[in-house]
């Protein structure tokens, strides 16, 4: 039956994803198979034999369908130009059908014979039906021109076979590379010049050899046709042996075209759905499972079952995948299709071991990028989450990586430009020291703590050179935003001129005879009603503020407010009496704004009088 199919992609996607023009193709060869083998069972029965040499032709009828389908899953992948074909060479059963039976015998021979076939493969209904409506069409080209030409011609009966034999396989691969001239969208003459010309110049060579060696040996003596025998055994030796070269060689280009593919992914998925897809190509397999464990990791499993599923009872590859430091990172398993058997099965087990070792690489490959992009995500992270503005500059001091802080140290609002130049940023251009410390970062010179004022803002700036930029390794430079701090230090400085001044004035006020502890309590609420605050710590801060003590809340309920206070200015030491006055007149203030009325406070415990802080209680009046 001259069975020629590529095992590619397209043939799978008969069975997954088939166009609506392909579907209709399939329609037709399948009724035109079924017209064919209704003509051909008629007309084998109008020719049959009514005598005892019918039932003979009957046995022998069985016996051909028995050995086609025993050819047919015997088939055998040869690989050539880099393609990988199931070629059945069941020549001999057309040629013994178109010789010895009715020649439309041939056709309910090959669709009984076919159907078996499809049948014992599990083959998906669309492609079962296109093989049996495909070869039982063929099989009717071939009868009908084996009986025109021992008919209508008079061609020797061998001579008719051997003629049906050549159209039978033209025929059937035709038929086949339509099917894939549909599925991949070319024209049917580029299909079969690629994928069919070869073969089908061997099968037809094959047959018309055999069948002119047959006629011209059983014309010499019946029993010299035996020596087409070895010969027929050494043709298909060397077919095997050239078809075996050529698949060592396409899949070792397989396997480079799965390396590269995989050489920057980082996902495992990834890897095993190419080592999968790699078998696929690589072996007539039924099922394959891939298992691999990353250190540290549970084992993790995948596996995937082609067109059939594995034959039952035949022994699977296996192959274990080793990383570069010879620890086993998992396993691999190949279970042959029930559909062939390949006849470079022996080596088989040297491909797989060599897809191990692409699959090790590959997932090693991917573990180490998945390590150093969670690094580069952490060390982006750090980065962005840095309390400073940070820049990575290159060797020409041009941005490569910069976080939001030097956005709002350098912006203005805008996103700073990618790849833009440190140095001729407008607020970096502005200051003449910082520019030329960044540009200094040149010659390999670092510097720190440079106090720079970049659009109102105090900024402390500091910059690493990275081996140079002579060295092409750039810089890295820190923009920390010091605007807090600063006013801090000037407030406290500020408190250290006011301090003194306050103070000298509130002794030469306590030191007049006239200035009682009520007038100095008086001037302390004066000095709360001139804050606007609604809270007490906001009362507190400002009292800080202007230098004249610490004073803290502790705790605030209905029996009224109680504070505690260090370093007040009114302290006195060996004091017999309280002497906060100006802190007493403070918080009833405060304490009188905050209530809406007015309030009654006294000093329970004063530094002066020896105690480690002074104490206050502030009532409100009803």
């Amino acid at each position: 039956m001259a069975q020629t199919a590529t095992l590619a992609d397209p043939a799978t996607r008969v069975a997954t994803s088939t166009p609506l023009p392909v579907r209709a193709y399939v329609t037709l060869l399948s009724a035109l198979g079924g017209i064919a083998l209704a003509a051909g069972v008629w007309s084998a029965a109008y020719l049959w034999p009514r005598d005892p040499t019918g039932a003979l032709l009957g046995g022998l009828f069985a016996i051909l369908v028995g050995f086609a389908f025993l050819l047919e899953r015997r088939a055998l992948v040869l690989h050539f130009r880099n393609l990988r074909t199931v070629s059945s060479f069941d020549e001999p059963v057309v040629l013994l059908a178109l010789a010895l039976l009715p020649p439309f015998a041939l056709v309910p021979l090959v669709a009984c014979s076919m159907t078996i076939v499809q049948l014992a493969a599990r083959r998906v209904a669309i492609k079962a039906f296109f093989n049996v409506g495909a070869y039982t069409t063929a099989a009717a080209v071939a009868a009908a021109l084996a009986a025109w030409l021992g008919g209508s011609l008079g061609w020797p009966r061998l001579a008719a076979a051997t003629a049906g034999l050549a159209a039978y396989t033209l025929a059937s691969n035709s038929l086949v590379a339509t099917l894939f001239a549909g599925l991949e969208r070319r024209s049917v003459a580029n299909v079969f010049r690629e994928r069919f010309l070869l073969a089908t110049v061997w099968h037809v060579v094959l047959g018309v050899a055999l069948g002119v060696a047959i006629v011209a040996l059983w014309s010499y003596h019946p029993l010299a046709t035996l020596i087409v025998l070895p010969l027929g055994l050494m043709a298909v030796s060397f077919m095997r042996l050239s078809a075996r070269a050529e698949r060592e060689v396409g899949a070792h280009r397989r396997l480079a075209e799965m390396g590269a593919k995989l050489a920057g992914t980082r996902s495992i998925d990834e890897v095993a759905a190419g080592a999968l897809d790699a078998c696929g190509d690589l072996f007539v397999a039924g099922r394959v499972r891939l298992t691999l464990r990353r250190p540290g990791e549970a084992p993790r499993e995948w596996a995937r079952e082609y067109e059939g599923g594995p034959a039952p009872g035949v022994p699977a590859l296996e192959a274990v995948i080793r990383g570069k430091d010879g620890d086993v990172l998992g396993e691999i398993r190949v279970d042959p299709a029930r559909r062939v058997v390949d006849a470079s099965r022996n080596v088989d087990p040297q491909l797989l071991h060599v897809v191990a070792g692409q699959v090790a690489a590959a997932a090693e490959n991917a573990w180490a990028l998945d390590e150093i992009a969670a690094m580069k995500d952490l060390h982006q992270g750090i980065v962005e989450n840095v309390p400073a503005g940070v820049a990575r500059l290159d060797g020409q001091g041009l941005l490569l990586q910069f976080n939001s802080g030097l956005h709002r140290a350098l912006g203005q609002g805008k996103p700073l430009p990618e790849g833009a130049k440190l140095a001729s940023l407008p607020l970096v251009e502005k200051d003449d020291a910082l520019r030329g410390a960044i540009e200094g970062l040149r010659a390999g010179r670092a510097f720190g703590n440079l106090e720079a004022l970049l659009d109102g803002r105090t900024f402390m700036v500091s910059g690493v050179p990275l081996g140079g930029f002579k060295g092409g390794r750039g810089a890295v430079v820190l923009f920390h935003d010091v605007t807090g701090r600063r006013e801090a230090q000037e407030a406290l400085q500020a408190q250290g001129v006011t301090r003194p001044i306050v103070r000298r004035m509130l002794l030469n006020v306590v030191g007049d005879a006239s200035a009682t502890r009520f007038s100095i309590a008086e001037m302390g609420r004066s000095l709360a009603a001139e804050i606007d605050a609604k809270e007490p710590e906001a009362f507190l801060a400002a009292f800080a503020t202007m230098g004249l003590g610490a004073i803290a809340l502790e705790r605030s309920d209905e029996a009224g407010y109680r504070f505690s206070a260090d370093d007040l200015l009114e302290r006195r030491p060996s004091s017999l009496q309280p002497t906060c006055h100006l802190a007493v007149g403070f918080l009833e203030g405060a304490v009188g704004k905050l209530t809406g009325g007015k309030a009654l406070g006294s000093e329970v415990r004063c530094q002066s009088q020896g105690y480690d802080r002074c104490v206050f209680v502030v009532k409100p009046k009803e």
